[in-house]
């Protein structure tokens, strides 16, 4: 958008927004190969790769992308729950996606703790679900993603009050979520206090299969066998002078005189 001012007939066009200086730097680098950055702020880079990706030019849009997290990683983490919120909508920036979970996962909070937490895009979420090293307790994940499957829906505030289709649609809602979930990994209390009221979101055999994980063992254990093992000296690499198992050196001496002065 611009607007346009008269001034003794001379007029003076004022863009209101970046779109020109986008135009710009598109036609540069589509008719020149190269886009002049050294003056801009880091937003305008950041716009111009949301602008090049929707000019669908691949090339300049990675380029930008690269840049961003090589030289500009600091603006990143400070505009972190914008930028995050944002590149899961396109799904086009998988170092950016990439950049940013590499915080999260060390970090949770800076996601899950936000006003805004509900209003992440399913594929932020699932991409954090399948990380291995994401720095939370599952029975925490579990409550994040119980969360965040309320949210995309209209439920009953009373949780005494849902029906079965109430669970059958929040189960939909997160089929891409819950077998992200670490099941095995939660104890009997958390288990029992957290998961069975949802237990209706679950696959019949995967609730079975949680409950038979977490069944105690009535048959009586036997300690294992104690096996002794006696083990040979190692052996030595230094050579030995083998003589006799009977008589020593000094004893074959002496018979060797012996018999040489009975031959006298």
């Amino acid at each position: 958008m611009s607007s346009i001012t008269i001034d003794n007939a001379i007029c003076t066009i004022n863009f209101l927004d970046n779109m020109y200086s986008f135009h710009l730097k598109t036609f540069q680098y589509i008719y020149g190969g190269i886009v002049d950055l050294e003056n801009c702020k880091t937003r305008f880079i950041y716009d111009l790769m949301l602008a090049s990706d929707e000019f669908e030019l691949e090339e300049l849009t990675n380029k930008l992308e690269n840049l961003l997290i090589e030289t500009k990683a600091f603006w990143l983490r400070i505009h972190f729950s914008f930028i995050y919120h944002f590149i899961f909508c396109r799904n086009n920036f998988k170092k950016l996606e990439n950049f940013c979970n590499d915080i999260v996962v060390k970090y949770p909070n800076l996601i899950f703790d936000t006003d805004d937490f509900t209003s992440l895009e399913e594929s932020a979420l699932v991409s954090l679900l399948k990380r291995n090293d994401l720095q939370m307790k599952e029975v925490k994940v579990w409550d994040y993603v119980i969360k965040w499957g309320i949210a995309q829906t209209f439920l009953p505030t009373n949780f005494d009050d849902w029906t079965n289709e109430n669970f059958i649609t929040l189960k939909a809602i997160l089929q891409k979520s819950l077998p992200n979930i670490r099941y095995f990994h939660l104890s009997s209390i958390e288990v029992f206090d957290k998961i069975e009221p949802y237990k209706k979101i679950l696959d019949k055999q995967l609730w079975e299969d949680i409950n038979q994980h977490l069944r105690p063992i009535k048959l009586t254990i036997l300690p294992p066998r104690s096996v002794l093992v006696t083990e040979l000296p190692p052996r030595t690499e230094k050579p030995r002078e083998y003589f006799s198992a009977i008589i020593s050196k000094e004893h074959a001496a002496e018979i060797s005189a012996i018999h040489l002065w009975g031959n006298c």
